[in-house]
């Protein structure tokens, strides 16, 4: 279709609030600290991510995830934090005004998408991946193939798989890169 203007074209599947790409430069973003903005439903992988947390505070012990929304997964999540004590490291805000969400995710180092892979996830274009990038955020995802066709440096992928394993490792290998901004 677009080859009869004779123009070339870039295919660009959603775009954010002008407010996302402002953030990033009215805030810096603190040292590892990571952000996870979801309704964390089963697909949210937030137990791992809880998981992934205790694994690293012993490597970062000045870690912080804010977890941003709520969910069917948010009250075990609470319950994990409370027995691993780790209520220092893990900020449950629930739902907040989606104008506040650009500042929140620019505060964090490492934006987080690490949703179970299945049939469902895997197909889908999270619009959150397009947010934390106009955030200028890194992003660790799990290897989604929407995911996967954008080709980001600051994109940390893994393999949803071996409970927090894969999830700790790309964590870290984010905190270890430098931003990439183009």
């Amino acid at each position: 279709w677009i080859n009869k203007f004779k123009v070339s074209a870039i295919k660009i599947p959603n775009g954010v609030p002008k407010s996302f790409i402002g953030a990033s430069k009215l805030v810096k973003p603190v040292r590892h600290s990571l952000s996870y903005v979801s309704n964390f439903d089963k697909f949210s992988n937030l137990v791992n991510v809880v998981l992934a947390v205790n694994r690293l505070k012993h490597k970062y012990p000045d870690i912080t995830l804010s977890l941003i929304g709520d969910g069917v997964e948010i009250p075990v999540a609470k319950q994990i934090v409370h027995r691993l004590k780790l209520n220092k490291y893990i900020k449950f805000h629930g739902w907040m005004p989606y104008q506040n969400i650009p500042t929140m995710i620019a505060r964090a180092e490492v934006s987080l998408l690490p949703f179970k892979v299945d049939s469902l996830t895997d197909s889908a274009f999270p619009i959150k991946l397009v947010e934390y990038l106009a955030a200028g955020n890194k992003i660790v995802s799990s290897n989604l193939s929407e995911v996967k066709l954008i080709a980001s440096p600051n994109i940390h992928l893994y393999e949803d798989e071996k409970g927090s394993s894969n999830l700790t490792i790309a964590i870290d290998r984010a905190f270890k890169a430098k931003l990439v901004i183009n």
